[in-house]
Protein backbone atom coordinates (compact mmCIF):
# COMPACT_ATOMS: atom_id res chain seq x y z
CA UNK A 1 0.00 0.00 0.00
CA UNK A 2 1.49 3.14 -1.01
CA UNK A 3 1.38 6.14 0.86
CA UNK A 4 -2.31 8.48 0.94
CA UNK A 5 -2.51 12.09 -0.28
CA UNK A 6 -5.71 13.52 0.63
CA UNK A 7 -7.96 15.30 3.47
CA UNK A 8 -9.81 13.92 6.23
CA UNK A 9 -6.66 12.24 8.11
CA UNK A 10 -6.80 11.40 11.94
CA UNK A 11 -5.17 13.46 14.53
CA UNK A 12 -4.51 9.97 16.23
CA UNK A 13 -2.58 8.15 13.18
CA UNK A 14 -0.71 11.73 12.82
CA UNK A 15 0.19 11.44 16.69
CA UNK A 16 1.12 7.97 16.20
CA UNK A 17 3.45 7.96 13.42
CA UNK A 18 5.43 10.81 14.25
CA UNK A 19 5.87 9.39 17.89
CA UNK A 20 7.00 6.01 16.55
CA UNK A 21 9.56 7.45 14.45
CA UNK A 22 10.67 9.57 17.38
CA UNK A 23 11.18 6.47 19.56
CA UNK A 24 11.68 3.46 17.51
CA UNK A 25 14.89 2.31 17.18
CA UNK A 26 17.57 3.24 14.27
CA UNK A 27 18.50 0.65 11.92
CA UNK A 28 21.48 0.55 9.86
CA UNK A 29 20.36 0.80 6.77
CA UNK A 30 18.70 3.83 7.58
CA UNK A 31 15.07 2.09 8.33
CA UNK A 32 14.10 1.56 11.99
CA UNK A 33 15.11 -1.90 13.50
CA UNK A 34 12.12 -3.97 16.04
CA UNK A 35 15.63 -5.54 17.74
CA UNK A 36 12.61 -8.48 18.16
CA UNK A 37 10.95 -6.08 20.84
CA UNK A 38 6.66 -6.07 20.61
CA UNK A 39 6.61 -2.40 21.40
CA UNK A 40 9.27 -1.91 18.70
CA UNK A 41 7.07 -4.72 16.00
CA UNK A 42 4.01 -3.05 16.36
CA UNK A 43 5.38 0.60 15.67
CA UNK A 44 6.72 -0.95 12.79
CA UNK A 45 3.63 -2.69 11.95
CA UNK A 46 1.81 0.41 12.70
CA UNK A 47 3.78 2.58 10.38
CA UNK A 48 3.58 0.00 7.40
CA UNK A 49 0.30 0.08 7.83
CA UNK A 50 -0.29 3.42 7.60
CA UNK A 51 1.00 3.32 4.08
CA UNK A 52 3.96 5.57 5.07
CA UNK A 53 6.56 2.87 5.65
CA UNK A 54 7.60 -0.62 4.25
CA UNK A 55 8.13 -3.84 5.44
CA UNK A 56 11.62 -4.32 6.01
CA UNK A 57 13.57 -8.14 7.47
CA UNK A 58 14.13 -6.03 10.73
CA UNK A 59 11.34 -3.88 11.02
CA UNK A 60 10.78 -1.06 8.37
CA UNK A 61 11.64 1.71 6.45
CA UNK A 62 9.93 5.19 5.93
CA UNK A 63 8.73 5.70 2.22
CA UNK A 64 8.46 9.20 2.90
CA UNK A 65 10.31 11.94 4.74
CA UNK A 66 9.06 12.28 8.40
CA UNK A 67 8.25 16.05 7.32
CA UNK A 68 5.81 14.57 5.45
CA UNK A 69 4.14 12.09 7.79
CA UNK A 70 1.32 14.47 8.54
CA UNK A 71 0.60 15.19 4.68
CA UNK A 72 0.95 11.36 3.99
CA UNK A 73 -0.99 9.25 6.10
CA UNK A 74 -3.57 6.39 5.35
CA UNK A 75 -6.28 7.58 7.61
CA UNK A 76 -7.65 4.08 7.69
CA UNK A 77 -5.05 1.73 8.28
CA UNK A 78 -5.60 0.90 11.98
CA UNK A 79 -8.48 0.88 13.77
CA UNK A 80 -8.38 3.52 16.80
CA UNK A 81 -8.28 1.25 19.50
CA UNK A 82 -5.65 -0.70 18.26
CA UNK A 83 -3.60 2.53 17.68
CA UNK A 84 -4.43 3.49 21.06
CA UNK A 85 -2.63 0.01 22.31
CA UNK A 86 0.04 0.80 20.04
CA UNK A 87 0.46 4.36 21.75
CA UNK A 88 0.66 2.59 24.95
CA UNK A 89 3.58 -0.02 24.01
CA UNK A 90 5.72 2.61 23.02
CA UNK A 91 5.40 4.83 25.73
CA UNK A 92 6.28 2.43 27.73
CA UNK A 93 9.10 1.37 26.40
CA UNK A 94 10.18 4.72 26.20
CA UNK A 95 9.47 5.06 30.03
CA UNK A 96 6.06 7.08 29.73
CA UNK A 97 3.33 5.62 31.30
CA UNK A 98 0.36 6.57 29.00
CA UNK A 99 -1.86 4.53 29.83
CA UNK A 100 -1.87 5.51 33.54
CA UNK A 101 -0.98 9.16 33.22
CA UNK A 102 -3.06 10.47 29.86
CA UNK A 103 -1.10 14.07 30.14
CA UNK A 104 2.04 12.69 29.44
CA UNK A 105 0.17 11.89 25.69
CA UNK A 106 0.01 15.87 25.74
CA UNK A 107 4.09 16.48 25.71
CA UNK A 108 4.87 13.40 23.62
CA UNK A 109 2.41 12.93 21.22
CA UNK A 110 -0.18 15.83 21.52
CA UNK A 111 -1.89 15.08 18.06
CA UNK A 112 -2.95 11.98 19.55
CA UNK A 113 -4.21 13.47 22.86
CA UNK A 114 -6.27 16.13 20.85
CA UNK A 115 -7.67 13.21 19.35
CA UNK A 116 -8.59 11.57 22.94
CA UNK A 117 -9.85 14.42 23.95
CA UNK A 118 -11.90 15.19 20.93
CA UNK A 119 -13.96 11.80 21.21
CA UNK A 120 -13.92 11.39 24.99
CA UNK A 121 -11.40 9.24 25.66
CA UNK A 122 -9.82 11.40 27.87
CA UNK A 123 -11.90 13.93 30.39
CA UNK A 124 -9.67 16.36 32.95
CA UNK A 125 -6.39 14.79 31.86
CA UNK A 126 -7.71 11.03 32.93
CA UNK A 127 -9.38 8.54 30.80
CA UNK A 128 -12.38 7.62 30.75
CA UNK A 129 -14.61 4.27 29.78
CA UNK A 130 -14.55 5.10 26.32
CA UNK A 131 -10.97 3.89 26.85
CA UNK A 132 -11.68 0.77 28.53
CA UNK A 133 -11.29 -2.06 26.20
CA UNK A 134 -7.66 -0.61 24.68
CA UNK A 135 -6.87 -0.10 28.70
CA UNK A 136 -7.43 -3.63 29.66
CA UNK A 137 -6.51 -5.31 26.62
CA UNK A 138 -2.91 -3.26 27.35
CA UNK A 139 -3.22 -4.80 30.90
CA UNK A 140 -4.00 -1.62 32.50
CA UNK A 141 -7.03 -2.85 34.67
CA UNK A 142 -9.22 -6.22 35.04
CA UNK A 143 -12.18 -7.95 33.21
CA UNK A 144 -14.89 -9.50 36.19
CA UNK A 145 -15.01 -13.04 35.97
CA UNK A 146 -19.02 -12.77 34.71
CA UNK A 147 -17.97 -9.96 32.13
CA UNK A 148 -15.16 -12.37 30.98
CA UNK A 149 -17.59 -15.23 30.60
CA UNK A 150 -19.75 -12.96 28.84
CA UNK A 151 -16.98 -12.01 26.26
CA UNK A 152 -16.12 -15.76 25.82
CA UNK A 153 -19.40 -17.05 25.63
CA UNK A 154 -20.34 -14.71 22.54
CA UNK A 155 -16.75 -15.18 20.94
CA UNK A 156 -17.88 -18.91 20.81
CA UNK A 157 -21.43 -18.58 19.93
CA UNK A 158 -20.32 -16.40 16.38
CA UNK A 159 -17.16 -17.87 15.66
CA UNK A 160 -16.28 -18.20 12.06
CA UNK A 161 -17.12 -21.80 10.39
CA UNK A 162 -13.21 -22.09 9.58
CA UNK A 163 -12.29 -21.69 13.09
CA UNK A 164 -15.02 -24.16 15.05
CA UNK A 165 -13.21 -27.05 15.21
CA UNK A 166 -10.42 -25.38 16.23
CA UNK A 167 -12.08 -24.33 19.16
CA UNK A 168 -14.24 -27.48 19.70
CA UNK A 169 -10.46 -29.18 19.71
CA UNK A 170 -9.40 -26.34 22.41
CA UNK A 171 -12.70 -27.44 24.70
CA UNK A 172 -12.58 -30.93 24.15
CA UNK A 173 -8.70 -31.99 24.50
CA UNK A 174 -6.73 -33.83 21.78
CA UNK A 175 -8.17 -37.44 20.65
CA UNK A 176 -5.63 -39.94 20.36
CA UNK A 177 -6.05 -39.43 16.43
CA UNK A 178 -4.56 -35.66 17.35
CA UNK A 179 -1.51 -36.68 19.34
CA UNK A 180 -0.72 -39.25 16.76
CA UNK A 181 -0.78 -36.85 13.86
CA UNK A 182 1.18 -34.25 16.20
CA UNK A 183 4.00 -36.62 17.04
CA UNK A 184 3.81 -37.92 13.28
CA UNK A 185 4.29 -34.03 12.37
CA UNK A 186 6.75 -33.12 15.46
CA UNK A 187 9.11 -36.64 13.81
CA UNK A 188 8.79 -34.88 10.74
CA UNK A 189 10.40 -31.60 11.84
CA UNK A 190 13.08 -33.35 14.35
CA UNK A 191 14.11 -35.76 10.79
CA UNK A 192 14.27 -32.74 8.37
CA UNK A 193 16.42 -30.80 11.11
CA UNK A 194 18.33 -32.95 11.98
CA UNK A 195 19.37 -33.28 8.14
CA UNK A 196 20.11 -29.51 7.70
CA UNK A 197 22.64 -30.38 10.18
CA UNK A 198 24.18 -33.06 8.54
CA UNK A 199 24.37 -30.79 5.60
CA UNK A 200 25.84 -28.33 7.27
CA UNK A 201 28.56 -30.27 8.63
CA UNK A 202 27.42 -30.62 12.15
CA UNK A 203 25.78 -33.75 14.08
CA UNK A 204 21.92 -33.88 14.56
CA UNK A 205 20.94 -32.59 17.52
CA UNK A 206 18.74 -35.88 18.04
CA UNK A 207 21.65 -37.43 19.14
CA UNK A 208 22.12 -35.18 22.27
CA UNK A 209 18.28 -35.69 23.00
CA UNK A 210 17.77 -37.65 26.49
CA UNK A 211 15.35 -40.37 25.51
CA UNK A 212 11.82 -39.77 27.54
CA UNK A 213 9.80 -42.56 29.17
CA UNK A 214 6.37 -43.38 26.97
CA UNK A 215 4.86 -41.69 30.21
CA UNK A 216 6.92 -38.55 29.42
CA UNK A 217 6.53 -38.67 25.79
CA UNK A 218 2.54 -38.90 26.13
CA UNK A 219 2.71 -36.02 28.64
CA UNK A 220 4.60 -33.93 26.43
CA UNK A 221 2.46 -34.87 22.95
CA UNK A 222 -0.50 -33.38 25.01
CA UNK A 223 1.27 -30.16 26.57
CA UNK A 224 2.44 -30.12 23.09
CA UNK A 225 -0.81 -30.66 21.18
CA UNK A 226 -2.78 -27.93 23.62
CA UNK A 227 0.15 -25.04 23.06
CA UNK A 228 -0.09 -25.44 19.37
CA UNK A 229 -4.28 -25.26 19.34
CA UNK A 230 -4.16 -22.31 22.17
CA UNK A 231 -1.28 -20.44 19.60
CA UNK A 232 -3.15 -21.22 16.34
CA UNK A 233 -6.47 -19.73 17.95
CA UNK A 234 -4.79 -16.71 19.85
CA UNK A 235 -3.75 -15.67 16.40
CA UNK A 236 -6.47 -16.16 14.61
CA UNK A 237 -7.98 -13.45 17.75
CA UNK A 238 -5.71 -11.33 17.40
CA UNK A 239 -5.92 -10.76 13.34
CA UNK A 240 -9.94 -11.38 13.56
CA UNK A 241 -11.57 -10.42 16.73
CA UNK A 242 -12.22 -7.80 19.13
CA UNK A 243 -14.55 -7.65 21.87
CA UNK A 244 -16.19 -4.12 20.97
CA UNK A 245 -16.57 -5.64 17.14
CA UNK A 246 -16.85 -9.50 17.50
CA UNK A 247 -15.19 -11.50 14.38
CA UNK A 248 -13.91 -10.46 11.14
CA UNK A 249 -15.46 -6.60 11.56
CA UNK A 250 -14.06 -4.73 8.71
CA UNK A 251 -12.10 -2.68 10.09
CA UNK A 252 -8.71 -2.67 10.03
CA UNK A 253 -7.36 -4.50 12.82
CA UNK A 254 -3.71 -5.11 13.58
CA UNK A 255 -2.37 -8.62 14.88
CA UNK A 256 -1.10 -7.42 17.97
CA UNK A 257 0.13 -10.05 20.20
CA UNK A 258 0.00 -10.45 23.86
CA UNK A 259 -3.56 -9.05 24.31
CA UNK A 260 -4.76 -9.89 27.58
CA UNK A 261 -8.33 -10.15 26.60
CA UNK A 262 -7.29 -12.74 24.09
CA UNK A 263 -5.45 -14.40 26.15
CA UNK A 264 -8.04 -14.36 28.77
CA UNK A 265 -10.85 -15.45 26.87
CA UNK A 266 -8.23 -18.46 25.19
CA UNK A 267 -8.04 -19.70 28.92
CA UNK A 268 -11.63 -19.28 29.99
CA UNK A 269 -12.59 -21.45 26.68
CA UNK A 270 -9.66 -23.86 28.13
CA UNK A 271 -11.30 -24.45 31.33
CA UNK A 272 -14.61 -24.70 30.39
Amino acid sequence: MGPFVGPGMSELHQGLARFACDVLPKGEDGGFDDLAMTAWQFGCMALVAMGVAEETPSGCRLLVSEEQLGKTIFPEGIWDEDAAVVLFALGEQRGYDFAEDAILLNIHAPEAYNWFVAHGWVVGDNWTATASNALIRYGIGEISCERLAEIAIRAAREAPEDLRSLLISLQRGPTERDLAEYRAALKARQVKRDQDFRDEGFLPLSQFVVELSQDEKERAARVGWRSKIRHEMTCAMESRWRPSLGWDSGEALLPLFHDRVVEAVVQHWEAT
